[in-house]
């Protein structure tokens, strides 16, 4: 499941001063199509796909009703664009999206050099590999039933 991004700016605010305050993004309203992330859009990936969604119901609302029109009537406009997210998250994890993943076994791996069972067939047959090329980055695959997932890290170059 997809939505397109045609036409949407993203930014992103790394304020440091933010991480304690909830809130994940904002759809801007000078520059319509503009979307910011703030640091708790980063805390899951279901919270980013939560924040990127939403903001981007705003950014729709933004050029079919116009900014003003929105934002006198915020509060049927922010229920609206909830209840989208809501939808949408729940088709997404129906689907299996944020089910399973690596990102355990990349976890006991950096912590310990073990990689854990299979998320997916729960056998012990979970290899790594690591890149250093560019970004330090990981691949988890399980040999049994072929899932895997790829994980970038940091530029080397920072």
């Amino acid at each position: 499941m997809a939505f397109d991004l045609k036409g949407v700016s993203i930014s992103f605010d790394q304020n440091e001063e933010l991480l304690g305050i909830s809130i994940s993004g904002k759809a801007d309203f000078e520059q319509v199509g503009g979307i910011t992330f703030f640091p708790l859009a980063f805390s899951s990936r279901e919270e980013l796909v939560r924040t990127l969604f939403h903001e981007k119901q705003h950014v729709e609302q933004f050029r079919a009703f116009g900014v003003e029109y929105v934002q006198q009537h915020r509060g049927h406009f922010e229920k609206l664009a909830y209840e989208a997210e809501n939808r949408f998250i729940q088709k997404l994890k129906k689907g299996g999206a944020f089910m399973k993943s690596f990102i355990n076994n990349l976890v006991l791996y950096i912590q310990t050099g073990k990689t854990g069972s299979c998320p997916f067939c729960g056998t012990d047959n979970v290899k790594v590999e690591e890149s250093n090329i560019g970004r330090h980055s990981f691949t988890l695959s399980c040999s049994e039933c072929g899932k895997s997932d790829h994980y970038d890290g940091v530029s080397e170059k920072q």
